[in-house]
């Protein structure tokens, strides 16, 4: 199997292996999506990111067609843009979906379909190797706790965009809160990604808590897979 992408760990593990279910809802984990891509051009060396802007830096084929084809936006780009642009541009419903979709046809989740009440459709998506998402989530564990390498750029990005997206209690429930995030900071305060994808993620919760406090509805969950 070909090394998979950084979004699709990031999908395996944002997804509970007992249940399916995400961890966090669907527009969150689209801009989770959107910055894990922008990770993998850059840790590829397809882009550079200096001053947390992105600049293609090699057209050479990734061998995903998501990535290629953000590649090419940045390389249409007539000026650099911020990481945090791209993410807030490029993270939608439809990425996400079709991120899951990909990350089925790589043997990496497993889709199962139901409904709730027997009327509402639901998409549940399982790690296909619940021994490789733990055997992943070990490693970053031992990166937080400065036991792995970290060197490791591919652990260290996945740490900084689980931290952005909430859900490292969830990963790391035996670490108390306080202690947590003072290890994530360490670990990932160098990381233009985790910060980008952090600003992207507070607006959406400001948009979310605004559209709730007005009566109106949010993105329901990550399940929906097409």
């Amino acid at each position: 199997m070909h090394q998979p992408t950084i979004a699709h760990e990031l999908l395996v593990l944002c997804h509970a292996p007992e249940t399916g279910r995400p961890l966090v809802d669907g527009t969150h984990m689209a801009c989770g999506v959107a910055g894990a891509m922008v990770a993998d051009l850059a840790l590829g060396g397809h882009v550079s990111i200096d001053d947390d802007r992105v600049t293609a830096s090699r057209r050479a084929a990734t061998g995903d067609s998501q990535l290629d084809a953000l590649l090419d936006r940045v390389a249409e780009q007539k000026r650099p843009r911020k990481v945090k642009w791209w993410v807030d541009k490029t993270q939608s419903s439809e990425l996400r979906a079709t991120a899951l979709r990909s990350a089925v046809n790589a043997g990496l989740l497993r889709h199962e379909q139901g409904r709730v009440l027997g009327i509402f459709p639901r998409n549940d998506y399982y790690p296909a190797d619940p021994q490789r998402r733990e055997d992943l989530r070990q490693r970053m564990a031992a990166t937080l706790w400065g036991r792995g390498d970290h060197g490791d750029h591919r652990v260290v990005a996945l740490l900084a965009l689980c931290g952005a997206l909430g859900i490292d209690a969830k990963l790391f429930p035996e670490t108390p809160g306080k202690q947590r995030r003072r290890m994530m900071k360490q670990v990932t305060h160098n990381d233009q990604i985790s910060r980008a994808v952090a600003l992207v993620i507070q607006s959406v919760q400001a948009a979310t808590s605004g559209a709730v406090a007005a009566g109106g509805g949010g993105d329901g969950g990550g399940g929906g897979g097409g």
